[in-house]
């Protein structure tokens, strides 16, 4: 155990980028937004919780639509108020010896499970029972261009990359499911990727090939937890091939990081992913904590805001560990993923993966 342990604080690259070990700092809320303004306190809090992870994902951030967003406190990145809060942060990060990814997305159709339910979109004209808007192509391209510049605005801020948010009932979510997307053109069901790949071939011709371009991508979505992107092995094989070759790395967000491909299939997503595509992959999931913690969250969000620079042991419960850790490192091992990410531990506690190094030495 401690010997794979001891490979994962090992370094790996990502692009031309040189991480110092294999953990991740999943996207979580900080809280720190007021009337859509990103708070100074948000530099001590990625200080804080930079000096362990390799690999800091800040998240979720929107990106400039009136319709982007599904809560109050996530930031964005558009004006040069963000840009300067953002390029504070990223210092931090980097003079911690950490890389830094911009989690850019669009809410999509999980905003209607939101306080601005009477206002969310989908590429579809029929969903949930309503007659929505049903975009054009000019819509589309719009969105398209807003990525692109939330990643040429993410450049100017000092991130090292984006990561796409394309996961969980997000906007770019909603595109590779026939239920919110029955559209008969190039952005359809069938070529549910071009999409993607026209922001990604973009972000790379406009920014630099040295710029990390990812994406976040999961079966289930926030208002679904039982979707699977499709329903057999071959079909999402297929799928998965047709994203583009520019993706520097796969963030594969699971409910649980040993969720399979398919509802029917024996392989982990990531695993899966990581074979089809050939690309470097992420796994989070319940890696750290053993339920999803989201009862804790807003206490938790709530302390931070008051003080970002605390640990919050008394809401750890345990010592630092990895839930189900024989599995972990067999499947590390089997190569079903390459980095891990946590979040809600980092929340909780900023050092959550050196004492996770020290007890493991005990």
């Amino acid at each position: 155990m401690n010997e794979i342990l001891d490979k994962l604080m090992h370094g790996y690259n990502i692009g031309n980028r040189q991480l110092r070990n294999h953990f991740v700092m999943a996207p979580v809320p900080s809280g720190m937004v007021e009337n859509k303004i990103m708070q100074n306190s948000i530099v001590d809090f990625y200080d804080s919780r930079s000096k362990d992870p390799s690999l800091i994902i800040i998240g979720a951030i929107n990106v400039d639509s009136d319709t982007a967003t599904n809560h109050a406190k996530i930031p964005y990145i558009r004006s040069n108020q963000d840009i300067q809060i953002w390029s504070m942060v990223n210092q931090k990060i980097h003079n911690n010896g950490a890389v830094s990814l911009a989690e850019i997305w669009h809410s999509g159709s999980s905003r209607a499970f939101s306080d601005y339910s009477d206002t969310y979109i989908t590429p579809t004209k029929i969903h949930f029972g309503h007659n929505d808007h049903e975009m054009d192509i000019e819509y589309i391209q719009e969105m398209i261009d807003k990525f692109v510049l939330a990643g040429q605005k993410a450049k100017l801020s000092g991130f090292d990359g984006v990561d796409i948010h394309a996961a969980h009932g997000s906007f770019l979510h909603d595109f590779f499911f026939r239920d919110t997307n029955q559209r008969s053109d190039k952005y359809g069901y069938d070529t549910g990727s071009t999409i993607i790949n026209e922001i990604v071939d973009r972000i790379k011709n406009e920014v630099g090939d040295d710029f990390i371009v990812g994406i976040r991508i999961s079966n289930y979505r926030m208002y679904d937890l039982t979707s699977n992107l499709r329903s057999t092995e071959g079909e999402l094989s297929d799928f998965l091939n047709t994203f583009s070759d520019k993706i520097d790395v796969f963030d594969v967000s699971n409910l649980h990081w040993r969720d399979t491909a398919t509802e029917n299939s024996k392989i982990l997503f990531s695993k899966f992913v990581k074979q089809v595509t050939g690309k470097p992959v992420i796994t989070v999931g319940q890696i750290g904590f053993g339920n999803n913690f989201y009862q804790d969250l807003p206490i938790i969000l709530r302390k931070i805001s008051d003080d970002p620079n605390q640990s919050l042991l008394d809401m750890q419960h345990e010592k630092s560990h990895f839930n189900n850790s024989n599995y972990l490192y067999q499947d590390y091992l089997n190569e079903s993923f390459d980095m891990i990410a946590v979040g809600r531990p980092l929340l909780v506690n900023p050092n959550w993966i050196s004492e996770l190094e020290e007890n493991s030495d005990k």
